[in-house]
């Protein structure tokens, strides 16, 4: 079976917060860590920052032909630019760390408090918070052009300075990096996504209550129909607003949408139940959105379930087996449940193995993104959840079958295939239908 993939709606999404991509080991050289810096000396700052621009704008002209390689190179530092020094990071000790902004406000990136506050939205309406003050005077200041050196503010009585630094993400919206801006959790000056209207029939807290495999499938199926619905509304209203910047601004708003999947206690996240989305191009298996790690969107689920009865081991080969006899399947392996630590696998992306041991069923289905939009290209993708079972009940899902092409271009091209081509499809027929 393959799948037809024309268009890249969702493809870019996450590497608009990964804007750095080198080795830890070759980024540290001869300069010093965020363990070494003062956090009140602007100079010392400045450089910290200018070096990992440099650094990013050497490896954005290393990998210009290989997207599929760029992105790899920045879902792996991403994760390390979250890491604390104390366990080997290089861009963040105690409450020195990098934010991520890009130019719709939205946050892509936050060292410092990542499973809170990736997604979220600058909140320029916020009163008496210093932090707002800082950022906005940081985002506005008229030096703050890709190119330029970092722009930097004291804050907290003149004794911590904040700097700023736009790059050109290449891929969407330009994106501001700022060091040295540290804030507690809750302050006003961010705001939660969007998630209004973004509703499902069968929720994950319904899967958590009841885990049975109907109500997992209907939870997966109410998710493919949420999406569908709000891409063809994102579209047809921007589609309104002109030609000029269309593409970056889908990209932009879809993007901030699919943080809602990560929102605790939301339709899309409960306890243990989340959603993820695949690329449709198993042989490179890329993560497009994972509600509950974000370390794995860019990454990929060449990731080896040693208990898996095949020679192939992937779960990216168990989901192409799986999907070798149509467009949705069951597929059982083991995998990491967040809401306990017993059956944490150390270091499993080095290892690349799978990063948990808990056995999980999941379902997955292949769906059009577009299939809202009359006339535009097919842009397929894979959706799935998966519950987690008490007990191995030995039944694999694997079943031995061959594995199934599910799509002959490389994701390296697939990569590389601009968003205009959909866009301006279904901006023609949006038009032809008005």
């Amino acid at each position: 079976m393959k799948f037809k993939t024309y268009g890249m709606l969702l493809g870019l999404f996450f590497a608009l917060g990964l804007v750095f991509s080198f080795s830890i080991n070759d980024a540290e050289g001869s300069h010093d860590g965020a363990d070494k810096v003062d956090p009140g000396d602007e100079q010392e700052m400045s450089t910290l920052l200018s070096h990992a621009i440099d650094y990013y704008n050497q490896v954005r002209e290393e990998y210009k032909d290989d997207r599929a390689a760029l992105i790899r190179q920045l879902t792996i530092f991403a994760r390390d630019i979250r890491r604390n020094s104390t366990d080997g990071g290089f861009y963040k000790h105690e409450d020195i760390y990098m934010i991520d902004v890009n130019d719709l406000g939205i946050v892509t990136n936050h060292a410092g408090h990542p499973k809170k506050l990736i997604g979220h939205k600058v909140n320029r309406d916020a009163e008496g918070s210093e932090v707002l003050d800082t950022l906005t005077s940081l985002l506005d200041d008229p030096g703050l052009e890709v190119g330029n050196p970092p722009v930097c503010k004291r804050y907290e009585n003149d004794e911590r300075v904040a700097c700023a630094a736009k790059v050109d993400s290449d891929l969407t919206v330009d994106v501001t990096n700022i060091i040295g801006l540290r804030h507690a959790e809750d302050d006003s000056a961010f705001l939660p996504p969007d998630c209004s209207g973004f509703e499902l029939g069968t929720t994950a807290k319904e899967v958590y209550e009841d885990p049975t495999n109907d109500n997992l499938k209907a939870y997966v199926k109410d998710i493919i129909k949420a999406v569908q619905a709000d891409v063809a509304r994102i579209t047809g209203e921007e589609s309104m607003k002109g030609l000029e910047g269309i593409r970056d601004r889908i990209t932009a708003r879809i993007q901030e949408r699919t943080f809602c999947f990560a929102e605790e206690g939301g339709d899309f996240k409960h306890g243990n139940i989340y959603a993820f989305i695949m690329s449709a191009d198993l042989e490179n298996s890329t993560v497009i959105v994972n509600g509950n790690n974000f370390d794995l969107n860019g990454g990929n689920l060449a990731l080896e379930d040693e208990e898996l009865d095949h020679e192939d081991k992937t779960i990216a080969g168990l989901f192409s087996r799986a999907l070798a006899g149509g467009t949705s399947a069951y597929a059982n392996y083991r995998w990491d449940d967040p809401t306990t630590d017993d059956d944490n696998i150390r270091n499993w992306f080095e290892i690349n193995s799978v990063p948990g041991s808990s056995p999980k069923r999941s379902y997955i289905e292949v769906a059009n993104l577009n299939a809202d939009i009359t006339g535009a290209p097919e842009d397929v993708y894979i959706f799935g959840s998966g519950i987690y079972l008490k007990e191995d009940s030995g039944d694999d899902d694997d079943g031995g079958c061959a594995i199934a092409g599910a799509g002959s271009t490389s994701q390296a091209t697939l990569l590389n295939l601009l968003l205009t081509a959909s866009v301006l499809f279904s901006i023609v027929f949006l038009r032809k239908r008005a």
